[in-house]
């Protein structure tokens, strides 16, 4: 980080994190009202507005968010998105900009707890939250949360690499969780997104400001005829692709 953005975060970074706690607050305060008195559906108006204010807030940091379909989604089926990992601020912004797919979320079990407005929504709301060393509770979860969105045609995010990677470079892509929506979700479709330079946002206390991050919802893969390990092969391979891009590392065709 050059000295002038040191500069630019040390004082930013206390006005941005002062805003992120107050809205955490705030926002468990009401979910737990509006779940209280109305139940799920009473909830959603503040899960929108949660998510929305938590990318509106990386304005503070002068942080921009780019979001682009290389084709629009119109299928009236079920779909699974398949994104890489980088940073906290991949679910929000995945969320606010996508909510119109019903989404659900298969989780690290962890993050149902001591977080507030976080944990509360992915209790109260239907997420696979699995405990990753544990492969039968994993598989029940998945399984269970793979029903339920075949059933209504809602949708679900998983990401294949398991944990966050702190660089341009993918994790491996496990096949193992995308197996099991594909095989209870039969109807449906699988969306890759690319996700770039969110993991320079950083995760200590100062944040780099005046970055551009970009999530790219690519092209469908319609899974009938292919298994599992094909298709997160093929969804690593158009991710990378798309990463690569942004970053200026190849031409785009």
């Amino acid at each position: 980080m050059s000295k002038l953005k040191l500069l630019y975060s040390v004082i930013l970074s206390p006005l941005y994190w002062v805003i992120f706690g107050v809205t955490l607050v705030f926002f468990h305060l009401l979910c737990v009202i509006l779940y209280t008195i109305g139940g799920k559906k009473a909830l959603q108006p503040a899960i929108n507005g949660f998510y929305f204010s938590l990318v509106s807030i990386l304005n503070v940091l002068f942080i921009r968010s780019k979001w682009s379909f290389e084709t629009p989604i119109k299928y009236n089926r079920p779909i699974i998105f398949v994104a890489n990992h980088k940073h906290r601020y991949d679910i929000p912004a995945i969320y606010w900009f996508l909510r119109k797919f019903d989404l659900r979320w298969v989780s690290k079990k962890e993050l149902s707890k001591g977080v507030p407005a976080i944990s509360y929504i992915l209790r109260k709301t239907e997420n696979a939250l699995i405990n990753r060393s544990d492969a039968i509770q994993s598989s029940r979860e998945i399984i269970k949360l793979a029903k339920s969105v075949e059933e209504r045609k809602g949708s679900v995010v998983i990401f294949p690499e398991g944990t966050r990677s702190h660089s341009d470079k993918l994790k491996p892509f496990k096949s193992g969780g995308l197996g099991l929506l594909m095989e209870h979700m039969p109807t449906a479709i699988i969306v890759p997104i690319a996700i770039t330079n969110t993991q320079k946002i950083n995760d200590s206390f100062l944040l780099t400001p005046f970055l551009t991050c970009y999530w790219d919802v690519l092209e469908p893969i319609d899974p009938i005829g292919m298994d599992s390990i094909d298709v997160t092969k093929n969804c690593k391979k158009q991710i990378e692709k798309k990463i690569s891009m942004r970053l200026g590392l190849t031409q785009n065709p």
